[in-house]
C-alpha cells in the first residue's frame, strides 16, 4: 500500500559553462587605402576549457589556431589587394564547450590618389629649348601612367612610371618657336593609378623672342683725324634671320643678311670723311630679326680739321703743258693748281645767299651779279683790289694776284722760287 512508499531528494551538482570572452568592441574602423593590423586578446573563465580562434576577412577564413589566454594576437589585413569598397574583418572564439564569443570590425578600402612633386606655377618667360623635372609617387604602390601635354596635345605617355625618380618634359627649340610670340603656354601632367585615383600638375610659360646681340658696347672714339673702321659679330641664341643695317649719323652705309657669328666691318671711308662737318658723329649698327626684335651698337666720335691739304701726285706730270719744262716753274704750276682747289674749296664754304655788306671798293655796286662774291673775298682778306679803292672787276687776273689771294690757305711751308717776282 501507499503507507510503505518512501519519497527523498537526491542532491545533483550540474557546473554551467562560462563563455569565453574576446576584447575590443564591435566597430567600424574607417577609410583604409593600406594594409593594416588589428590587435587582440580572449580569455575564458572556465580553466580547463581548450579555446579555439577563428580568423577570416569578409567571411573567409585566414587562420585557425589554439590562442594563449590574456596574449596579445594580430590579425594583417592586406587591405592592398582588396577592392574598393566596404569589408568585415571577423573573430570567433570556441572553448569546445559550446560556449562562442566573437568580435566584428568593417572598414572601407579606399584609394590614394598619386602625387606629383612640386606646386603649380609660373615658369616664366621663355625663348630657348627647356626641360620641366618632376617625380611621382603613390601611397598605395599602384601602377602608374603619366602623360604629358602642351596645350592639351599629348607629348608623350610613360607607362609603369618609376616612382620617386626623376622625370623630365621637354620642350624642344622647334617646338618652342612654333608657338605664338608672347603666347602663355601650360604644360600639363597628368598620373593615374588605375583605380580612379588622378593628380595633375600645370606650369605655364610665356613664349618670348630675344633680340640680336651685337659684340663690345657702345663706346666713344673720342676725335678722329680721319677714315676708321670698327668690327663687330651680330648672332641670334634663337638662330633666326638677321637683317644688319649701317649707318654714318643718320645716312645709311649698307644693309645686310647677317651670318651670324662671322665678323663684319663699319667703315668710314676717305670719301665720307671729307663730307663730314666738324662736331659730333657716330657710326651705328642696327640688327633686326624676323621678329622685328632690334639691337644697336654705336660708336661716337668727333671730327675738327683745321687744315685741308691737297696734293699733286707726281705721276700726273704728263698734265702739265710742255712749255713749262723747268723743274721750277713746273713746281710753280702744281702749287697754283693746288691754291686754285683750295680757293674753290674755300669759296664753296662761305655762306651763300646772305646779304654781304658793302665794299669799299668804287667800281663795285650792290647791283653787280659778282657784288656778294667781292664781298666775301675781301671781308676774309683773300683780296685787298687793284688800289686806290677799286676792284677792277674786269682785269685779267695775274699769278701773282692768285698766289697772294691764295698763299695763307693753301701753304703751310712754301720754298721760295729762284726766279724773279711773278707779273
Amino acid at each position: 500500500s501507499l503507507r510503505h512508499v518512501t519519497f527523498g531528494f537526491r542532491p545533483v551538482l550540474e557546473v554551467l559553462n562560462t563563455d569565453p570572452l574576446v576584447s575590443d568592441t564591435d566597430r567600424d574602423l574607417g577609410d583604409k587605402n593600406s594594409n593594416f593590423t588589428i590587435e587582440y586578446t580572449v580569455d575564458d573563465a572556465d580553466s580547463g576549457d581548450v579555446l579555439t580562434a577563428t580568423e577570416s576577412i569578409d567571411g573567409q577564413t585566414t587562420k585557425t589556431f589554439s590562442p594563449t589566454r590574456n596574449a596579445k594576437n594580430t590579425i594583417s589585413v592586406p587591405a592592398d589587394e582588396l577592392s574598393l569598397g566596404q569589408h568585415t574583418v571577423k573573430v570567433v572564439i570556441s572553448d569546445g564547450q559550446g560556449g562562442t564569443a566573437s568580435r566584428t570590425w568593417t572598414f572601407t578600402r579606399t584609394n590614394s590618389a598619386p602625387t606629383i612633386s612640386g606646386v603649380d606655377t609660373n615658369l616664366g618667360d621663355k625663348n630657348l629649348a627647356f626641360a620641366y623635372q618632376y617625380t611621382v609617387d603613390d601611397t598605395d604602390g599602384d601602377i602608374l601612367t603619366v602623360k604629358e601635354e602642351l596645350n592639351d596635345t599629348e607629348l608623350r605617355t610613360i607607362n609603369n612610371a618609376p616612382k620617386g625618380e626623376a622625370l623630365s618634359i621637354s620642350l624642344t627649340a622647334e617646338q618652342l618657336y612654333n608657338l605664338a610670340l608672347n603666347s602663355v603656354n601650360t604644360l600639363k601632367i597628368t598620373v593615374t593609378d588605375g583605380k580612379g585615383g588622378t593628380a595633375y600638375r600645370r606650369v605655364t610659360f610665356k613664349r618670348t623672342n630675344s633680340a640680336p646681340s651685337i659684340s663690345g658696347q657702345d663706346t666713344d672714339l673720342g676725335l678722329k683725324t680721319g677714315n676708321f673702321a670698327e668690327q663687330y659679330v651680330v648672332t641670334d641664341v634663337e638662330g633666326d634671320n638677321v637683317v644688319v643695317t649701317e649707318f654714318i649719323d643718320d645716312k645709311q652705309i649698307r644693309s645686310y643678311q647677317a651670318t651670324l657669328g662671322k665678323s663684319e666691318t663699319i667703315e668710314l671711308s676717305r670719301a665720307a670723311w671729307l663730307t663730314l662737318t666738324n662736331g659730333a658723329h657716330q657710326l651705328r649698327v642696327e640688327a633686326v630679326d624676323g621678329n622685328f626684335a632690334t639691337s644697336v651698337r654705336v660708336w661716337t666720335f668727333s671730327k675738327a680739321e683745321k687744315v685741308i691739304e691737297f696734293l699733286c701726285p707726281p705721276e700726273r706730270e704728263e698734265s702739265i703743258p710742255a712749255e713749262i719744262n723747268s723743274k721750277e716753274e713746273r713746281t710753280l704750276y702744281k702749287r697754283i693748281c693746288c691754291a686754285l682747289l683750295s680757293l674753290c674749296l674755300t669759296l664753296g664754304l662761305m655762306p651763300v645767299g646772305r646779304a654781304a655788306e658793302p665794299t669799299v671798293f668804287q667800281d663795285i655796286s650792290p647791283g653787280d651779279w659778282y657784288y656778294d662774291s667781292v664781298s666775301c673775298v675781301y671781308e676774309n682778306g683773300l683780296m685787298n683790289g687793284t688800289g686806290e679803292g677799286r676792284f677792277t672787276p674786269g682785269a685779267s687776273l695775274t699769278r701773282g694776284m692768285f698766289i697772294r689771294g691764295t698763299w695763307r690757305p693753301c701753304w703751310r711751308s712754301p720754298t721760295p722760287l729762284s726766279r724773279g717776282p711773278l707779273s
